[in-house]
């Protein structure tokens, strides 16, 4: 039976946080595959075989991750599956936070020294390749970088 994504979502996910042995996850991961998906449910799927795989894995012997070490797994997933420049400081912002006056701190326009340590490195090292086939708009923003000029109106954090 065809789904929304939601409710695949919805589906698969109950069924993924059940998983306790790898037979559960094999036949997880096998109706998972006979699913006829779209390019939203296969992506729902994925992360519910993964979901799956993690529940077989910390309901084990050596399992038992902390709420920290899940935040950890969370990272480790972002640095893996999103389009990032690997080495490049990240932030993540939950803009519901927002709504909450004591998180004014997580929207200061601000960046760590050495968040601007590696701008400025980067900027460098692009402005030294040759062959520069940037748009003269990005080598005069490098160029700025470079000389310390702290882009977007941001500034640097003591």
């Amino acid at each position: 039976m065809k789904m929304t994504e939601s409710e695949y979502r919805t589906l698969i996910n109950e069924k993924a946080k059940k998983v306790e042995s790898m037979d559960q996850l094999k036949t997880l991961i096998e109706e998972i595959e006979a699913y006829e998906h779209d390019y939203g449910t296969i992506v729902v799927g994925c992360f519910a075989a993964m979901l799956g795989a993690f529940n077989v894995v910390n309901r084990g012997p050596s399992g038992g991750i902390t709420g920290f070490q899940a935040g950890c797994l969370g990272w480790e997933a972002i640095k893996e599956f999103m389009s990032l420049t690997k080495d490049a400081p990240v932030r993540l912002v939950d803009f519901a936070n927002m709504l909450y006056p004591q998180y004014a701190d997580k929207f200061d326009r601000s960046i760590s020294k050495e968040t601007w340590k590696y701008l400025q490195e980067k900027a460098v090292e692009n402005l030294a390749k040759e062959n520069q086939s940037a748009h003269p708009n990005v080598v005069n923003h490098w160029k700025s970088i470079s000389m310390g000029n702290v882009p977007f109106g941001y500034s640097v954090k003591e």
